[in-house]
């Protein structure tokens, strides 16, 4: 298996791209997630590791309107399925948590770029694989369980 990218270490790792000025959309982003309390590290489809200075919340709402997907949309329908924590969804697109929103573990991944995933056996949580723009596959570690998956 190539290099596990693992969320949970992120600041251990190495210096990312730091930037302003990144537009996430559906398809330039496989995974969103705080960086610190203030940014947020997105994996990009072209396996770009970056740090946007923005608050992951900030980014989702902001994402949320360039995507054209209303919060009172999302309540709709997370109500209707019987969701437990919102994503955003529009049509085969879904940007869907690992876990509730207020969990600062949370990490947002894009269900339609999902390859594959597993079990995480060295720490119970789930190895998510990512097809990138160039088929190349890029997994990253979460801090969540199987459940959240089936």
């Amino acid at each position: 298996m190539d290099e596990i990218i693992d969320i949970s270490r992120l600041g251990d790792l190495k210096n990312y791209s730091v930037t302003t000025v990144f537009q996430p959309r559906w398809d330039n982003v496989l995974l969103m997630t705080p960086y610190d309390r203030e940014r947020t590290y997105i994996l990009t489809t072209d396996g770009e590791e970056l740090i946007l200075e923005q608050r992951l919340q900030e980014v989702l709402r902001n994402f949320g309107e360039f995507a054209g997907v209303h919060q009172i949309e999302m309540q709709t329908l997370y109500s209707i399925v019987k969701g437990q924590t919102m994503g955003i969804i529009a049509g085969h697109y879904e940007l869907v948590p690992t876990c509730g929103r207020g969990n600062c573990w949370v990490a947002y991944y894009m269900a339609h770029h999902v390859d594959h995933y597993q079990r995480n056996q060295e720490n119970n949580g789930v190895l998510i694989t990512f097809k990138c723009r160039s088929q190349k596959l890029i997994t990253v570690a979460v801090g969540t369980c199987m459940k959240t998956f089936e």
